[in-house]
């Protein structure tokens, strides 16, 4: 395989979406979903088959903001370090494919901060 396909959606809240976000990758025939502002906690978690679901939460721990990447298990990938501060929340993998690898990070970056230029560096 040497091209994937990808969505991204802001959900506004996983929980009350999760049915909504199945179907979406199953209709599109997705390889990963990049999903922003997720209100994920610790113990939150996706089950989707075939599918693998990570997180990051904002690093309050509270119900609010986060990233997610829910990826096809078949894919050849792992998880990288997860971004946590109040201005930015990432969730990371890296994918190898046939020929080459590429980086997939789902960011929420809340509105009420205004983000400098050094932290938008210091991120990427």
């Amino acid at each position: 395989m040497n091209f994937l396909r990808v969505g991204q959606l802001n959900v506004n809240g996983l929980t009350q979406y999760r049915e909504q976000v199945e179907k979406l990758i199953h209709e599109h025939k997705l390889d990963a979903l990049l999903l922003s502002e997720t209100h994920c906690t610790d113990k939150s978690y996706l089950r989707i088959n075939k599918f693998v679901f990570y997180h990051t939460t904002h690093p309050s721990r509270r119900a609010g903001g986060g990233s997610a990447i829910i990826v096809r298990r078949n894919l050849d990938h792992y998880e990288l370090p997860k971004y946590q501060t109040n201005e930015f929340q990432a969730t990371s993998i890296k994918v190898k494919l046939k020929d080459f690898s590429i980086q997939l990070t789902a960011v929420y970056i809340p509105p009420r901060y205004k983000v400098s230029r050094a932290k938008y560096e210091d991120f990427f």
